[in-house]
């Protein structure tokens, strides 16, 4: 989320009039690789009910945050895990 605020708050700022930024982590993470990490910082374990894999479902997604680091000089700084440590409890 701080790199997120961080990166609008550039983009608004910024003289770049109908450009778009994504704003992501840099990295791939998978759902499990997620709810590995919330149970971590919740200290409790996830009640996980897989399903057969849907004909279009989306394997993989990466958000290019190329734009935002060429335009805005800016860069993901913050990690998922400190991220989620912030907003829970």
């Amino acid at each position: 989320m701080s790199d997120v605020v961080r990166a609008n708050i550039l983009a608004a700022d910024s003289n770049f009039e109908g450009e778009s930024f994504n704003t992501a982590g840099g990295s791939r993470i998978s759902v499990n690789n997620l709810v590995s990490i919330l149970e971590k910082v919740i200290r409790k374990e996830a009640r996980k009910k897989y399903s057969p894999r849907r004909k279009r479902d989306v394997e993989h997604t990466w958000a290019s945050v190329d734009n935002a680091r060429k335009m805005l000089n800016c860069k993901p700084e913050v990690t998922i895990e400190e991220e989620s440590k912030k907003y829970v409890n």
